[in-house]
C-alpha cells in the first residue's frame, strides 16, 4: 500500500512539474553564486521549482513545456555562469 502511494504521488508531482532539465553549470565558486543562478533560472517564464549544487556543478530546474533551453542558458549567462544542457 505505501508503495503504491509513493508511485501516485510521484506521479502526481511529475505531471505537475512538467519535465524536469539537468544543466551543467560552469563557474560557480561559492554558495552566493549557487544563489544568483537559481534565482536567475526561477525567473524565466514557466520554470516551477530550481534546485541548484555547488558542489556538483549542477542545477536542476522543473518546468512547464513552455520553457526553453535556450531561455534557460540566457538566464544562467547574464549571471555570469555557462549552463549546458546534460542528456
Amino acid at each position: 500500500m505505501v508503495k503504491f502511494f509513493v508511485i501516485v504521488v510521484l506521479g502526481v508531482w511529475t505531471s505537475l512539474c512538467g519535465a524536469q532539465i539537468s544543466l551543467k553549470i560552469d563557474g560557480m565558486h561559492c554558495i552566493a553564486c549557487t544563489v544568483a543562478v537559481k534565482k536567475a533560472l526561477n525567473s524565466v517564464e514557466g520554470v516551477q521549482h530550481t534546485r541548484v549544487n555547488f558542489a556538483q556543478q549542477l542545477a536542476v530546474v522543473s518546468a512547464d513545456d513552455t520553457v526553453s533551453l535556450n531561455a534557460l542558458r540566457e538566464a544562467v549567462a547574464k549571471t555570469g555562469y555557462r549552463a549546458t544542457v546534460l542528456p
